[in-house]
């Protein structure tokens, strides 16, 4: 099977917006190949119906919202809630105009048995743990489950599918920002006086960040401009966002810091404008204190490595042994604050030509192109055209 020309329906746990994950970036590149692309949106009670609405950055993409047609999922006898839930398949495959040749499903624990939408190939996509005591029913019935760490393959193991790591991708914008980079000359060591700027692209209101650390390294490096680009405002939120006690403290402490900068949710090519000015990126997360996540992987590594800048990280379980990045041994943040103070210090006595390029050209290994392609080969190992 080719990705191209077919009739895609995508799963998604976020709605499409300014802000762009994986989910957003595939349902573009695949419809960039001249699929036909459906980017289901997760339910919401604010619509009416099922709305099929046509993209404006595609002309092969169209974007469905949908009201569910039942709540309490789990006050619900268990027959009950798969009769109605098979109902709203049925639904969607009355309202949406073509039937999916591939379903591409980023949203388990939802609609359990991907075969009630009749597709010649369905995917289970992970980006995410969840609770390792569950296994999503969705794993069963898909055809193949790929998955962006070791971590989330080993829970999905019980499943006894065909699973595959593929790691997350780059997107177009920063593809073309790190192919113009490959091209540039070494750069000059940073002057003594200049105030280094370090950046961090995400979701400020998402529950991983280790605000605790964050904050304070801001506030022991006033002599540093700290750039952050992403949500901070709920209602410029199409990603999420979970409101523990901390988020609305560490809001407010961005807010007000002398030397911080929020920029808030801007498209890549908004952010490229500016990211020359970066000299390091970071990435801080809790480790070890949810099962949502393990900080074994996170889509904006690929951003930041794309930039060639350096960057300081938690334990990045993916990028082990890797040298690409600066991150700790251990899954622990206590000596965070060490590590970013040591790669300041390397970045100010300037840092080999080599490892920029390096890690740039690992971000343009893993363009969501090359991870289509990718794909594209394991639909075929998994099911060759013939069986499809």
């Amino acid at each position: 099977m080719k990705l191209e020309n077919k009739i895609i329906w995508i799963l998604s746990p976020n709605r499409w917006g300014k802000m762009k994950v994986s989910k957003h970036h595939y349902a573009l590149t695949l419809a960039a190949r001249n699929n036909i692309v459906y980017f289901i949106e997760p339910p919401s009670l604010e619509n009416k119906g099922i709305i099929v609405k046509p993209s404006d950055e595609s002309d092969n993409l169209f974007i469905v919202s949908y009201k569910p047609i039942f709540r309490g999922k789990n006050f619900l006898p268990k027959f009950i809630y798969r009769w109605l839930l098979h109902k709203q398949v049925r639904l969607f495959r009355k309202e949406i105009p073509r039937s999916p040749d591939v379903l591409w499903c980023f949203y388990p624990f939802l609609f359990e048995n991907l075969n009630w939408y009749g597709a010649r190939m369905s995917i289970l996509h992970v980006m995410d743990l969840s609770d390792k005591s569950s296994l999503p029913s969705e794993a069963k019935s898909a055809d193949l489950i790929i998955g962006v760490s070791s971590s989330i393959l080993d829970w999905l193991k019980p499943s006894n599918k065909n699973l595959f790591f593929v790691n997350h991708g780059l997107g177009k914008a920063f593809t073309k920002k790190a192919n113009t980079l490959l091209l540039q000359k070494e750069e000059g060591k940073i002057q003594k006086d200049q105030r280094l700027k370090v950046g961090y692209i995400g979701n400020l209101l998402m529950e991983a960040p280790d605000r605790s650390t964050m904050m304070k390294i801001i506030r022991q490096h006033q002599e540093i401009d700290f750039i952050f680009w992403g949500q901070h405002e709920n209602n410029d939120n199409n990603l999420g966002s979970w409101y523990h006690e901390d988020v609305p403290e560490f809001i407010n402490f961005l807010k007000t810091a002398s030397n911080v900068t929020l920029e808030g949710s801007q498209k890549p090519e908004k952010i490229l404008e500016k990211i020359d000015n970066i000299d390091i990126f970071w990435i801080c997360w809790k480790i070890g204190i949810s099962y949502l996540w393990d900080g074994s992987n996170s889509h904006k590594i690929l951003e930041y490595l794309a930039t060639g800048k350096p960057v300081v990280a938690h334990h990045i379980k993916t990028y082990k042994d890797s040298n690409l990045i600066y991150m700790l041994p251990v899954d622990t943040n206590e000596n965070y604050p060490a590590l970013f103070q040591q790669v300041i210090d390397i970045v100010t006595n300037g840092e080999d030509q080599a490892l920029k390029n390096k890690r740039i050209e690992f971000a343009l290994e893993n363009t969501y192109e090359k991870q289509v392609d990718r794909i594209e080969e394991i639909i075929n190992k998994v099911k060759p055209e013939n069986d499809i």
